[in-house]
């Protein structure tokens, strides 16, 4: 049997600081791609067929979602820490795999991809996962944890706020971004290429609240990003990467857009 393991880490980090922002939490989110192949070479077991198995470490409380494509009929296992076990497999008229979950126990659980004993050939695992930290921001979090909370999730195309929705169905949708304060709207665009997170406060804001948030903002990136400024437009952008962050003051709004690449 082939085994491919996959790791994930849940980390919460507290950092003092004399800014505003004197919690920093590091929020995990991944998209994973998994390609296979059923063969002859792997593992079979009566009454469960040939499989492949993947492996992750999760926590209680993390969010996943699977889809899976196959050139067989697949069935796909999902088998908690406890040995627990949840079977999902296509419908006539649809030839992949959906399946999510909450995760409700801490420890390693097995993804089995599996065919008949004479099935043959590639299958194709997408897998969205979001650590329980991740699914929700903090109540009255400051500026640099929304920050840092919406560029995990760039890492997804905010998946977990489309509806959880793996492929991208619309060019707009509507955010309800729960606990936070500091904006009064929030939504997702998309074009071509692109995926924009747009948030938006309401028109009592002070140009001195502005100067604030850039001078956080600032701070909150360090060295991994770059700034420059426009009028009254304050533009971040990624030295390693093609993120921005756009920062714009105007008729006493803050409009902030983070625009990424889509993945």
């Amino acid at each position: 049997m082939r085994s491919i393991s996959i790791i994930f880490t849940f980390l919460i980090l507290i950092l003092f600081s004399q800014l505003i922002f004197s919690q920093e939490m590091i929020f995990d989110t991944h998209s994973l791609n998994l390609n296979g192949e059923l063969s002859s070479e792997d593992g079979y077991e009566d009454n469960f067929g040939r499989f492949d198995a993947y492996e992750l470490s999760m926590q209680e409380g993390d969010f996943i979602k699977i889809k899976l494509k196959a050139e067989f009929f697949p069935l796909l296992t999902v088998v908690s820490p406890s040995g627990s076990y949840k079977l999902s497999f296509p419908s006539d008229n649809d030839p992949e795999v959906i399946y999510e979950q909450e995760i409700n126990e801490t420890g390693h659980w097995y993804i089995y991809v599996s065919g008949d004993s004479t099935d043959t050939g590639t299958h194709d695992l997408q897998l969205y996962y979001i650590s329980a930290n991740s699914r929700e921001i903090q109540k009255g979090a400051d500026i640099c944890t929304i920050i840092q909370f919406l560029l995990a999730h760039s890492n997804t195309n905010y998946f977990y706020f489309r509806e959880k929705e793996i492929e991208i169905t619309k060019n707009n949708y509507d955010v309800d971004l729960t606990n936070q304060n500091l904006f009064q709207s929030a939504d997702i665009e998309v074009d071509e290429n692109r995926i924009n997170f747009a948030l938006q406060t309401d028109k009592s804001i002070s140009k001195d609240k502005f100067n604030e948030w850039t001078y956080n903002i600032s701070k909150c990136l360090a060295n991994d990003w770059k700034e420059k400024s426009e009028n009254e437009i304050i533009i971040f952008s990624e030295i390693n990467g093609d993120r921005i962050i756009r920062l714009q003051f105007v008729e006493n709004i803050i409009k902030l857009k983070i625009i990424s690449p889509l993945k």
